[in-house]
């Protein structure tokens, strides 16, 4: 089966996190990465929907976090 940590690797692989990602890219990467997956092997709808919000969820406060912590550091600077 496929796990979260897989496709977390995938996506991560994939970001250009130099640069903010709008949530509309995120969510196209993320169902590509699902989708190449359950090519290869059979994802129930269920936990394709569920892995997808995960995996939205996980990058998102990724982003989010990134951000904070360079506006942080730019202004002690």
């Amino acid at each position: 089966m496929i796990q979260a940590e897989q496709l977390h690797a995938r996506i991560l692989g994939e970001l250009d996190l130099s640069r903010d990602i709008p949530d509309e890219e995120l969510t196209e990467l993320i169902h590509r990465v699902l989708d190449e997956a359950s090519s290869r092997e059979y994802i129930p709808l269920g936990k394709k929907a569920e892995l997808g919000r995960e995996l939205f969820n996980a990058f998102r406060n990724l982003i989010f976090f990134r951000n904070f912590w360079k506006m942080m550091r730019s202004r002690r600077l």
